[in-house]
């Protein structure tokens, strides 16, 4: 059963492309959102279901390759929480200094 969503850390909304990267497949979604705990996806009308623990890492347009657990996922969209947020932090601090805009 997955959790429902509810934010727990300020959030930028954004829309960024990203991929969900799966041991046989990648699949092109598009991030909505991004904080310091982790990333809002969208998923693409008509992609394929997959196991949640299948996904592994998330390439993200501008800020990189983040390793992810899925916390929660309703219809197309999916709440992705870092595994490490120490790990995650430095790509994130230089893509909110490049943006210019942070998490509120």
């Amino acid at each position: 059963m997955f959790r429902q969503p509810e934010p727990s850390e300020p959030r930028l909304s954004l829309k960024l492309p990203c991929t969900l990267n799966l041991p046989v497949r990648d699949l092109a979604a598009t991030t909505v959102n991004v904080s310091y705990g982790g990333l809002g996806i969208e998923l693409p009308e008509g992609a394929p279901v997959f196991d949640r623990k299948e996904l592994l890492t998330v390439t993200v347009d501008g800020i990189g390759v983040l390793q992810v657990d899925i916390l929660w996922w309703r219809g197309s969209r999916l709440g992705l929480k870092f595994r490490s947020k120490r790990s995650a932090r430095p790509a994130l601090d230089a893509y909110f200094r490049k943006l210019g805009e942070y998490p509120t």
